[in-house]
């Protein structure tokens, strides 16, 4: 059973809020990202909880030293759309 947050947020999906999501809040994300892979010299491997459409875990793909990098999610159509945009990506 899914309660009104993963429904609010599978709602923002099916209406593409979630594009502005992540837009908003790519500044402070990549910032974290940075500070914390910048010196990180060995392979690695990435959990996203609460992924949303995906977007960070494609972000962290990108690293160099990423071995793995997968997303969850509670709400469906975020998953949905995280499969969308990257069907090779692993989103449950």
């Amino acid at each position: 059973m899914q309660n009104k947050a993963t429904n609010l947020f599978s709602d923002w999906a099916e209406i593409g809020r979630d594009q502005g999501m992540a837009k908003a809040h790519d500044p402070a994300v990549s910032e974290i990202l940075s500070t914390i892979f910048s010196d990180r010299k060995k392979p690695f491997s990435f959990i996203d909880a609460g992924c949303g459409n995906g977007w960070v875990v494609r972000k962290v793909r990108l690293i160099s030293n990423c071995e793995d990098a997968c997303g969850v999610d509670g709400a469906k159509a975020m998953i949905d759309n995280a499969r969308d945009v990257d069907p090779d990506g692993e989103y449950y």
